[in-house]
């Protein structure tokens, strides 16, 4: 059964690979096409009927096609300018078939590896194939879910200005050092405000005042007049975003990549970022005004590299060179195509380059967070940035953690505590966090795992790693203060405790950054003396949890609580055909829509 399903991999690869033309110009003509789908069906998807769009299954078959379409497709342009082509029905079709061939080898290839790795089943009903996921798979997506719990949590809180939620008074404060010392202050950073003044309400109307057709001479193209108005609203979208991607993935700030800072490389993924949702807004005016316009050619459309440089300095108070050096950090050159070979995960990147000074600029960049593309560059080009991003992550996790306890209700220690037997390390503590008010001391082993891959092995060796750092940590904490007593940890903490006061309870906790869930992975911990969970589900239930009496107790059981939720999803079914085969996956898609906390 295995080798059958790789035999198909291989049969649909072979078929797709043999459909390729010769030449390099006609293959980055092909390309092009291929990227047009891309960005047509990453922005209308979900906005066209049902009768017209694609389904969840197929378009994730599209863009699982998509590596290999610049494996195979990408290659430099020897002449000057863009190559354009007329973009037909017919090209597109050829071009959607030719993607979604490359990314049934792609599925297939990894439903191999996930039926070695116990992740989905397969047996043979009549003349089908039937692929199930493991039951136990499906607390993989739980972690994903917490983003999107948290993302409406914040949003309720923005609503709610001037109100109160869960015991606790929502405002916000131009100088919030008076609100920081209130007893059990909770803060959530907000970088938007500032933003906010550069929204417009009249978007539309304004956009399509300013779009017209033009006739590129092979095909009907979108135009449009620039407005200053306009794109400064774009941007001050765009940063609102690219900061939270920027944080997510954990690019520091302060680190250096490619000679730009994190910091300066945010503004430069702002920007590009407001060009590209501007240019998406355009053809959604477009599409309304004028049908003459070919929606799907318009998306994706290229421009010179030193024109890009002079818009980014419009906006930005950066200096040319630095610039330059942030707009090559986010930039896939020809030359590493190579690098794509093997990398299932779909690589989008902000910017493509032709190789002759220009460059694409593909609209689907941002169907995903746009520094993950950007930090898969940098590992391409730099031997140590594992090392680089790493460094300063544990500290920037604790500075958020220690956000969430503010005031003089908490005591939290600064920096990393080792504690020792004798002479000899027995384990960090990465953050330390005392209720003077009623003696319970939160202790914390942080991690920051990036898994921001579907590459089976590796995920499944995060995971076990994950649980057995988890598991030795609370393990060696727990041990070392039945050993020694809670006097010598309130020492080794170097706390201050006020006079007849002591350390009633302490409560372990394990926090990662995006994922935490490992038995979707297959591995359990052992320990049952600690709360494990990734930093949206911590910052959910601290805010629901409120301004309880016991925070730390009542954290420590609804983590514990919250970590068997089961996922409520409609299976979304879909069966494709490899050389007179039928292969049916039966819930490797679900619609989450519908998605409420608990089973």
């Amino acid at each position: 059964m295995k080798n059958k399903i790789l035999d198909l991999s291989k049969n649909e690869l072979d078929g797709a690979l043999s459909a390729l033309p010769k030449d390099d110009l006609n293959k980055f003509i092909l390309f092009t096409e291929t990227m047009r789908i891309l960005d047509y069906w990453s922005v209308f998807r979900d906005i066209l009927p049902n009768k017209y769009s694609l389904s969840i299954p197929d378009f994730e078959i599209l863009k699982l096609g998509w590596n290999l379409a610049l494996e195979h497709l990408y290659v430099p342009v020897k002449t000057s300018g863009f190559p354009i082509k007329e973009s037909t029905e017919e090209t597109r079709i050829f071009a959607t078939s030719l993607l979604h061939k490359f990314g049934r080898s792609v599925l297939l290839n990894r439903t191999y590896d996930m039926l070695n790795a116990g992740f989905v089943s397969a047996e043979i009903k009549g003349s089908k194939i039937v692929i199930r996921v493991a039951e136990y798979s499906g607390n993989q997506f739980m972690d994903n879910l917490e983003f999107n719990l948290l993302s409406g949590m914040e949003q309720n809180i923005s609503n709610s200005l001037g109100s109160y939620l869960n015991g606790w008074h929502i405002g916000e404060y131009d100088d919030p050092l008076t609100e920081m010392n209130m007893p059990g202050a909770y803060f959530l950073q907000d970088s938007k405000k500032e933003f906010k003044k550069y929204h417009l309400d009249d978007v539309d109307e304004l956009m399509g005042n300013l779009v017209f057709p033009w006739d590129s001479g092979n095909g009907v193209m979108m135009g449009y007049d620039a407005l200053p108005e306009l794109d400064n609203h774009f941007f001050s979208i765009a940063v609102e975003g690219a900061i939270s991607w920027r944080n997510d993935v954990g690019i520091h700030p302060s680190v250096q990549l490619n000679g730009v800072t994190g910091s300066e490389l945010t503004l430069i993924v702002a920007v590009v970022s407001s060009l590209h949702m501007k240019h998406v807004g355009f053809a959604l005016s477009a599409m309304k005004k004028n049908k003459t316009i070919s929606i799907p050619q318009s998306l994706t459309i290229w421009t010179k590299k030193s024109e890009l440089i002079d818009s980014i300095q419009a906006l930005v108070n950066l200096d040319r060179d630095t610039i330059k050096r942030g707009v090559d950090s986010i930039t896939l050159t020809p030359f590493e195509s190579v690098n794509i070979n093997g990398h299932t995960t779909p690589f989008i990147p902000m910017l493509v380059d032709l190789g002759n000074g220009m460059l694409l600029r593909p609209v689907s960049s941002l169907i995903r967070n746009p520094f993950i593309s950007t930090s898969t560059l940098q590992g391409w080009r730099t031997p140590n940035i594992t090392d680089i991003l790493s460094q300063p992550r544990e500290d920037w996790m604790r500075d958020d953690l220690y956000y969430l306890f503010k005031g003089t209700k908490y005591k939290v220690i600064d920096g990393n505590i080792k504690i020792r037997n004798g002479n000899k390390v027995v384990t960090d503590i990465d953050a330390a966090i005392l209720d003077r008010t009623t003696g319970e001391l939160a202790l914390f082993q942080i991690k920051w795992q990036d898994y921001y891959t579907n590459d089976i092995k590796k995920l499944r060796s995060k995971a076990k790693n994950f649980i057995e750092e988890i598991d030795s940590w609370s393990f060696k904490v727990s041990s070392w203060i039945e050993e020694n007593g809670l006097q010598a940890l309130v020492d080794t903490l170097r706390l201050k405790l006020p006079k007849n006061k002591k350390i009633n309870k302490v409560y372990l906790f394990g926090l990662s950054k995006t994922s935490a869930r490992m038995a979707g992975y297959g591995y359990n911990l052992n320990s049952n003396n600690i709360a494990v969970c990734n930093w949206p589900m911590f910052v959910r239930i601290r805010f629901e949890i409120g301004a309880s009496k016991r925070v730390f107790h009542d954290l420590y059981t609804e983590i514990k609580k919250n970590k068997d939720n089961k996922i409520k999803a409609i299976p979304l079914s879909v069966e494709i055909s490899s050389n007179e085969s039928v292969i049916e996956f039966i819930d490797l898609w679900n619609d989450f829509s519908n998605y409420e906390d608990g089973e």
